[in-house]
């Protein structure tokens, strides 16, 4: 895809700010069974239809693979926005409540956007990576965790959905720049080494090495940000790699060193 793609998700944790942000939306272009799709772009009626069309098909998907999604906050079906969001493809607003100790009790998605004026194939793609953040939630367990934006929560919508559909996104920019060589820990939030991470997830996935559920439940599960199965996984992954993985029909291994040794005295 081109540009930064596909999402940044923004936690909404005051239903009264969202309302308040929602005002002028008055009626739904289009409504399917899962989704309400308001325009606020001019995008068009049958731009409407497509996004509710593709998010259908990857809500569809997502329960295929047997992950779990986190419902509405409102009603029966989930609130989706056309609207321009300055070069992303889409977002997705979470809102949770936890206890005094940070265990997240409930979550919900208060909206999803999406983007005006994107192809079949990009909007297939965003919307698979957005029902992926909406699977995210479900899986969610401590709030710290969640605020603290780990570079998992970006790699795995990415990876998951590059596996998914056959292809890839950001994966090949993992290779490009040798991210097998820096710590992912240090990249968090909507960067873009968070996104090329994802080749870590698409093998995840892909290989077999683990299920859907079982990835995001592994990674957003646990009470701290560095994740025991993540860093499992992931040092799985990178001996993987140094024999070379096929991904997106494309075969990637690492790049070498080359290092002379001579004895000395």
């Amino acid at each position: 895809m081109g540009g930064k793609t596909p999402c940044v998700v923004l936690l909404a944790l005051v239903l009264a700010v969202v309302a308040a942000s929602s005002l002028g939306f008055a009626s739904p272009a289009y409504t399917s069974q899962n989704f309400e799709v308001y325009d606020n772009a001019g995008a068009g009626v049958e731009y409407a239809k497509s996004v509710a069309d593709a998010l259908e098909s990857a809500r569809s998907r997502v329960l295929q693979e047997g992950a779990s999604l986190a419902p509405p906050c409102s009603g029966s079906r989930y609130t989706v926005y056309v609207e321009a969001l300055g070069g992303e493809g889409g977002q997705v607003r979470w809102q949770y409540t936890s206890d005094s100790s940070g265990r997240i009790l409930s979550s919900c998605v208060v909206s999803i956007s999406i983007a005006p004026g994107l192809s079949a194939s990009t909007l297939a793609r965003v919307a698979l990576h957005e029902m992926m953040h909406v699977a995210q939630a479900s899986y969610f367990r401590y709030s710290s965790v969640v605020a603290s934006y780990p570079w998992y929560i970006e790699a795995s919508a990415e990876g998951i959905t590059g596996a998914l559909m056959g292809s890839c996104g950001w994966e090949p920019w993992y290779f490009q720049t040798s991210l097998y060589s820096a710590n992912p820990y240090s990249f968090s939030d909507g960067a873009e080494e968070c996104y090329a991470l994802g080749a870590f997830y698409h093998w995840v996935v892909a290989s077999g090495y683990s299920s859907v559920p079982g990835a995001l439940s592994g990674s957003l599960s646990g009470s701290a940000v560095s994740s025991d199965w993540v860093n499992s996984a992931y040092t799985s992954f990178l001996l993987s790699l140094a024999k070379g993985v096929s991904m997106c029909g494309r075969s990637f291994q690492p790049s070498y060193q080359k290092v002379s040794l001579s004895t000395s005295g």
